[in-house]
């Protein structure tokens, strides 16, 4: 089948040599490495080889897409080479050069030529190893359509030696593996993480491949057996287009909310779990669609999502930036009047290829091939809610918040509900100074927990929902705020006589103040006309005995015990009257 290939091909003989050394002219461009290399080459191999080399401390620092990386560590310092006779093509030996030595070559090479472009260094094949993957462009013979062959070899590299893990042709010693023009993907079928490898076989070509006879063609699909990277009989031919399991990972989603001004500022974290078979690509986020600003790290993007809400997305050109397994990342951020409210999230993780050609078949696959759970949203604006109503929203909050375990007690959402339901008996009982009090203390408690008990969701809920909710109720009438204080104020006054010398006695006082708290609990139950009865009879009393001390002063009799000067009736009587003309009369 191989040897057909040669009767119809036209052979079109290009420098391997200028080939081989074009990578490393730009990785090594005072040839330093090169000058180290070629001596230990000549002298091992014979001073007939040529040589190209790849640093991969340089080709890792540029790498774009991600392709090119070190995940345990093993290329740091190493520097792939290619060595081959000028006059012989098929006698190439790889190996890897570090710290002045040669540390592994395949000597006596194989039947391969000009394999010296890296095209990916990953561990492809989840075994704890680096896979270093090079095409072999076959330069010497193109068709007519100025198309060629591309052989794939792998290696396999654990940081002292390597070995070939591509399957080989038993007759051409060449990669089984192969494409047109280099033309390979990396993706995952079925996310258990372990590569599979796609190429293109245009119809040119594919009467000289017949044992390739995929089903997708011109589509192929080559997998992992066990040992070695080929065409097998099990591995799944995954058309172009076709989507790819995209939650084959584990996330945390966390949000914590802030308040600037009029805005609410929700701010997210996504963690990727060590153990996860996939980088986070795409992050999406229930709820409303509004022009508001929403930011991401960059070079994610913001914009509106398929499935309603926000998206943030890195493209494929830049997958060096997605979130990796064991990485968490933060900076994505929704500025919104919306208030909070529980929404899902939809994480898709990155499987290679690029899928769904219409609006909704992309919806369709993230609502049912992502990783999904709870954060929080924005609410929709349109929707209202009276007081009540939002009082059955908070506890339905409380309770979704305990299932998440943003709330961490039950001891803590039962305090809650607590406070809620009685806030809501309040309004149904036209108190509102009772409800207004009970969601202060909601405000203040979720201030206290907020450091044990609440997650950051769950204390964004209660605190901007409870905070406008008190917006909605009606405003509390000004007498009793003002006649309270003067309350306080008539007491102070009045203590103050005593100390002077202006009142007496201590019983007496001790009268008065009972009249004057009775006088503060009718207040705080909102019955106005009993304050007022209770204030009355203080003032009654005060001139009772106001009156009294003047008659014994002008009859030059000894005062009693209980009595109030004019200093002390000048000081208490303006308070007094205030209080008075603040407080309606009973009907």
């Amino acid at each position: 089948m191989y040897q057909i290939r040669f009767a119809i091909l036209i052979a079109l003989r290009i420098s391997s040599a200028s080939y081989v050394f074009c990578q490393g002219e730009y990785q090594d461009p005072q040839r330093i490495i090169g000058r180290q290399l070629e001596p230990l080459i000549k002298a091992r191999y014979g001073q007939e080889y040529e040589v190209g080399h790849n640093v991969f401390d340089y080709l890792i620092a540029n790498s774009r897409n991600d392709k090119i990386t070190d995940p345990y560590g093993t290329l740091r310092g190493c520097v792939l080479f290619s060595a081959f006779k000028l006059d012989e093509s098929d006698s190439m030996i790889i190996g890897m050069y570090r710290n002045g030595s040669i540390v592994w070559d395949n000597f006596p090479g194989s039947k391969a030529h000009g394999t010296n472009n890296v095209l990916y260094s990953s561990d492809v094949n989840d075994d704890g190893e680096v896979d270093i993957l090079i095409p072999e462009f076959d330069r010497f013979l193109m068709t007519r359509e100025g198309s060629g062959i591309s052989y794939l070899w792998i290696i396999s590299w654990n940081g002292s030696r390597g070995k070939f893990i591509n399957d080989i042709h038993n007759i051409t010693g060449k990669s089984t593996v192969v494409t047109v023009d280099d033309v390979f993907d990396l993706f995952d079928t079925d996310g258990d993480g372990v590569m599979e490898i796609r190429g293109l076989i245009s119809d040119v070509w594919q009467k000289y491949f017949p044992n390739l006879n995929s089903t997708t063609l011109p589509n192929i699909t080559y997998g992992w057996n066990g040992s070695l990277y080929g065409f097998w009989p099990n591995v799944t031919q995954v058309p172009e287009d076709e989507p790819l399991p995209a939650n084959r990972f584990h996330a945390t989603v966390s949000c914590r909310v802030e308040k600037s001004n009029n805005n609410f500022n929700y701010l997210y974290t996504v963690g990727n779990h060590p153990a996860s078979k996939q980088k986070i690509e795409w992050i999406g986020i229930e709820g409303i669609e509004d022009p508001s600003g929403h930011y991401a790290p960059s070079p994610w993007t913001s914009g509106t999502s398929v499935i309603g809400g926000r998206r943030f997305s890195v493209e494929f050109e830049k997958a060096r930036s997605m979130i990796k397994p064991g990485q968490t990342l933060s900076g994505f951020i929704t500025q919104s009047v919306a208030l909070p409210t529980i929404a899902k999230y939809y994480l898709q993780g990155y499987s290679g290829t690029v899928c769904c050609n219409t609006q909704e078949q992309a919806r369709h696959n993230i609502l049912t091939n992502s990783v999904r759970g709870c954060t929080l949203g924005t609410r929709d604006t349109l929707i209202t809610f009276g007081t009540l109503e939002w009082c059955d929203t908070l506890t339905s909050y409380t309770t979704q918040s305990r299932s998440l375990g943003w709330i961490t007690t039950q001891a803590t959402a039962d305090k809650y509900l607590a406070y809620f339901n009685s806030a809501q008996s309040s309004l149904q009982q036209s108190n509102v100074a009772s409800a207004r009090t009970t969601l202060q203390q909601i405000l203040n408690s979720v201030n206290v927990d907020s450091s044990s008990t609440l997650s950051s969701e769950a204390y964004a809920l209660l605190r901007y929902n409870t905070e406008y909710l008190l917006t909605t109720l009606p405003a509390a009438p000004p007498a009793p705020v003002s006649v309270l204080a003067l309350l306080d104020t008539l007491v102070a006054q009045k203590h103050r006589a005593l100390a002077a010398g202006w009142m007496g006695d201590g019983g007496f006082v001790k009268e008065l103040d009972n009249h004057l708290e009775n006088a503060k609990k009718h207040l705080v139950k909102l019955d106005s006309s009993k304050c007022r009865e209770e204030v009355e009879k203080v003032q009654e009393k005060l001139k009772k005995e106001y009156e009294k001390t003047l008659d014994d002063t002008k009859k030059n009799k000894p005062r009693d015990k209980r009595f109030v000067t004019a200093e002390a009736w000048s000081l208490l009587t303006p308070t007094l009257e205030q209080i008075i003309a603040l407080l309606p009369k009973k009907k």
